[in-house]
């Protein structure tokens, strides 16, 4: 039998909360990560490569 791995499970318990299918939470998830890298590389995010 093939393990969850940790972040699978993770996923598996934000689905079940939030009652959402885990394709709806790429939207919302892809946001905040561009606003936490772009933050933390100090780019302003009209930049072309504001997580690179």
């Amino acid at each position: 039998m093939i393990e969850t791995s940790a972040f699978q499970s993770l996923k598996l318990d934000l689905v079940a909360v939030l009652g959402l299918s885990k394709d709806a939470l790429h939207p919302p998830v892809g946001r905040r990560r561009l606003l936490a890298v772009s933050g933390l590389w100090r780019r302003p995010l009209r930049s072309p490569w504001p997580s690179g």
